[in-house]
């Protein structure tokens, strides 16, 4: 995961493969069957919206300003970690 290397999260090795091993063991997995192409300045985050909507998600948590802007997609609610802790 590229974003785990970002410095501003300065994780270790160890630590993004704990992350990693907990999220998965805590996720389910999806193949979109249908191409959203809504977000034209950044056209890779689309995956995001996509992955959301064949999952049935109630929310999106994101950091990435182009999906924040959305506010919500077809009812899935797009909000940051900030927002989504304080809703919870």
């Amino acid at each position: 995961m590229t974003v785990m290397d970002y410095p501003k999260f300065k994780f270790k090795e160890k630590e993004k493969d704990q992350f990693l091993e907990v999220l998965l063991a805590n996720s389910i997995l999806v193949e979109p069957k249908e191409k959203i192409n809504i977000i034209k300045e950044d056209s890779d985050d689309n995956k995001f919206l996509e992955c959301a909507v064949e999952a049935c998600a109630d929310y999106i948590i994101s950091g990435d300003d182009h999906l924040l802007k959305l506010h919500q997609f077809r009812g899935i609610a797009i909000v940051s970690p900030r927002e989504f802790l304080s809703e919870i």
